[in-house]
């Protein structure tokens, strides 16, 4: 049974919720992935991620943090349309119900790290944009591009370069 703690309540403003200095947010029970490490950083803009082990690491928040809902699901639904894709396609994709998803678009209801993790997959689209409107690079296709890789070993990554780099050749000549 996983379990999530908190030293502070998350209060709600507007569509927002706020997270007070020094505050903490532990996950355990679980297998914690580093996306999901990187989420949270990323999510609550911390400045120290403490894995403690597999199971449990706590992440320092400096200053407080707000997130604006509304923002969010303004950047789904237009990373959504982007796609070409309809809310009941998105929301299918991400396991999620076509009322909610509506919802989130509008910054009516929050959604979990997970919701947001599921939707980032289906759209290609990165966390940090979605969160906090920052794309470290240019080309959202870089993005999707290290999406596909990561799970892949460093010989099958070296491998599909020289195989790029060879197709780029022909391309060019």
């Amino acid at each position: 049974m996983s379990s999530f703690c908190s030293t502070k309540q998350f209060s709600r403003v507007s569509g927002s919720f706020t997270i007070s200095v020094n505050s903490f947010i532990c996950v355990s029970g679980f297998q914690v992935s580093e996306i999901y490490i990187q989420l949270i950083a990323i999510f609550y803009n911390a400045y120290r991620v403490l894995i403690k082990d597999k199971l449990t690491f706590i992440v320092t928040i400096k200053g407080v943090v707000v997130v604006d809902y509304s923002i969010i699901g303004e950047r789904i639904k237009q990373e959504r349309l982007n796609n070409g894709l309809t809310q009941e396609v998105l929301a299918e994709k991400a396991n999620i119900s076509t009322s909610f998803l509506g919802q989130i678009e509008r910054g009516e209801r929050k959604l979990s790290l997970v919701t947001l993790i599921q939707i980032a997959k289906v759209l290609g689209a990165s966390l940090d944009y979605l969160v906090s409107d920052y794309s470290p690079r240019e080309k959202p296709e870089l993005d999707e591009l290290i999406y596909l890789l990561r799970n892949h070993s460093r010989q099958e990554i070296r491998m599909i370069i020289d195989i790029s780099k060879t197709v780029f050749k022909y391309c060019d000549k």
